[in-house]
């Protein structure tokens, strides 16, 4: 995972690159890694295409974002989140403390806080979390 800043009119903004690893094959499996790889799991596994395999990978992501199935995503977060409705300190990098009940995320996957004494509910982007 990578923080990649930025500034609009003078703000500094960060964007967050992440990544998904996908074994595709193994020449010999680590031992002391509990993993696989998508060869292995493949009784034909000999006319396995990777790249065939990445551009359907590819093409779902594609097809999930343009169907706006953002509300879908939303709502399984929503079904396992460990600090759903919870008091949460948020600690961030500009040292700005943030504490507030868990309400939801938003579309755009930010974390909507309820602060005491506030009507409009905070966008939390980054940082450190805990229940207090």
């Amino acid at each position: 995972m990578h923080s990649l800043p930025y500034r609009i009119k003078k703000k500094q903004l960060y964007k967050v690159v992440l990544g998904m690893g996908i074994n595709l094959a193994w020449k010999a499996p680590p031992v002391d890694l509990n993993a696989s790889a998508i060869f292995e799991s493949f009784d034909d596994s000999v006319n396995f295409d990777p790249v065939s395999f990445i551009e359907l990978i590819t093409i779902s992501i594609e097809n999930f974002i343009l169907e706006n199935r953002t509300t879908d995503l939303i709502h399984e977060f929503s079904k396992r989140d460990i600090f759903k409705s919870e008091t949460l300190k948020i600690s961030q990098k500009n040292k700005r403390v943030i504490i507030g009940k868990n309400m939801a995320i938003n579309h755009q996957g930010r974390l909507l806080v309820q602060e005491k004494n506030k009507t409009e509910l905070t966008e939390v982007y980054s940082g450190s979390i805990e229940c207090v």
